[in-house]
């Protein structure tokens, strides 16, 4: 349960990095 929690947390993350990544990339 743990395991798959912290996976989650990690595609979450890396998602919204990513989205941001192309926000940032967008408004420049």
């Amino acid at each position: 349960m743990t395991g798959y929690l912290g996976r989650a947390t990690i595609g979450i993350i890396s998602i919204h990095s990513h989205i941001t990544s192309l926000l940032l990339i967008i408004n420049y």
